[in-house]
């Protein structure tokens, strides 16, 4: 039996079948593998992808990606093959706060336009005295992480001076 590169051997008809089922059953279970990421010493990424037949690893540069090694699959996963190599320096997943199955959290999944519109209306008014100052973009974007945290935030005006 054979389907595109997936080959099923066997002795007999229903060996062959078998192991055609158990090529597609891994494909499908390596393709919910996420990838593992990893810093070479030379400042290049490396990303292990599970494959049906082993573990592939490839190489990253600003100007060129390339395929460097295919092994045996890691029973760990692939971020465990990567963390064994001496030279890499794993990267740690990805995680954006939500559990499997749930959406990626934005901003406006955790808050109301009107509340970002607020946010950004007031640290506005707040960094209009600030505008001499050379870190005033940084006071700004402070303003509205805190006025988002808390509305009630002076940030970042003192306490014992707030305007509003």
């Amino acid at each position: 039996m054979k389907l595109a590169s997936l080959v099923g051997r066997g002795a007999t008809e229903a060996e062959a079948k078998k192991h055609f089922a158990e090529q597609i059953v891994r494909m499908a279970q390596v393709a919910s593998t996420p990838p593992a990421f990893a810093w070479d010493d030379d400042g290049a990424v490396i990303v292990a992808l599970e494959r049906p037949w082993g573990n592939a690893r490839f190489r990253a540069t600003d100007t060129h990606a390339r395929q460097i090694a295919r092994g045996p699959l890691h029973p760990e996963g692939p971020a465990a093959g990567l963390a064994r190599a001496d030279r890499y320096t794993p990267l740690p997943a990805y995680a954006p706060g939500a559990g499997d199955g749930q959406p990626r959290r934005t901003l406006f999944t955790l808050f109301t336009l009107a509340q970002i519109e607020h946010a950004l209306s007031t640290a506005y008014d707040r960094s209009l005295g600030f505008t001499a100052d050379p870190a005033s973009l940084y006071l700004f974007r402070e303003a509205v992480k805190a006025l988002l945290i808390n509305p009630r935030s002076e940030y970042p005006n003192p306490d014992d001076q707030a305007d509003a």
